[in-house]
């Protein structure tokens, strides 16, 4: 799944839901947002693979972190989120994952959003304890990382892991806390006539939140 092809797919919606002047990010060293139109900048994400969760929502990279391994101690951990990450939250309004969940011959995407609001709140608040290191196999890990739980105290919100092999953010984003905004399925093997489509009985759906019929739970998409 080719994050540039979304990209393009989702500015061409913008514009013929009603916004001609819907674009791409022409310089990304400026600000991080991918697309924009019809009043926000987006930050567009993908995730595929046979090992998706099914209770996660994984972001491959939040965002670059090249500082991540001169971060030896919590402390630099916890600073370097409220001075580099946080500050870059603010580069875009809304944070859009296309996933791709195979099953057999067919396809089920799934939009879903994280909302930028609640994790901007969130990582505001990094404090130096929430950071740790993992054990695997009797060895500490090399890579710090964070629980984030919601407001009241509540479940947890995602897990942010601070990865040192690549230098990047990635954050696995509780599924029943995104924002839903449908889903639709196609063979793997998409064919080239849309005649040729056929509705399968039944479909491995991805998982949804508990809604009573008619009942939303996010603003929509302008398209």
């Amino acid at each position: 799944m080719n994050k540039e092809n979304f990209e393009y797919v989702f500015k061409q919606c913008l514009i013929a839901s009603g916004d001609p002047k819907a674009r791409l990010n022409p310089n990304q060293k400026q600000a991080k947002f991918d697309v924009e139109g019809a009043g926000q900048r987006w930050s567009l994400k993908t995730e595929s693979g046979d090992s998706m969760s099914r209770n996660m929502v994984k972001v491959e990279k939040l965002t670059e972190a090249l500082w991540i391994r001169e971060s030896p101690t919590a402390e630099d951990c916890a600073r370097n989120i409220l001075e580099k990450v946080v500050p870059r939250l603010l580069d875009y309004d809304r944070i859009i994952v296309l996933r791709a969940l195979r099953d057999d011959a067919l396809i089920t995407y799934s939009i879903e959003e994280i909302p930028q609001d609640v994790i901007y709140a969130a990582l505001n608040q990094t404090r130096p304890e929430v950071f740790s290191k993992g054990v695997r196999g009797g060895k500490e890990a090399k890579s710090f990382g964070a629980n984030y739980f919601k407001v009241d105290g509540g479940h947890r919100l995602f897990r942010m892991l601070l990865d040192t092999s690549v230098e990047k953010v990635r954050i696995w984003y509780t599924l029943e806390e995104c924002l839903h905004h449908g889903y639709w399925t196609l063979p793997a093997s998409t064919p080239t006539e849309v005649s040729e489509f056929a509705k399968p009985e039944s479909v491995a759906l991805p998982p949804q939140r508990d809604l009573q019929h008619g009942e939303t739970s996010q603003e929509e998409l302008p398209f």
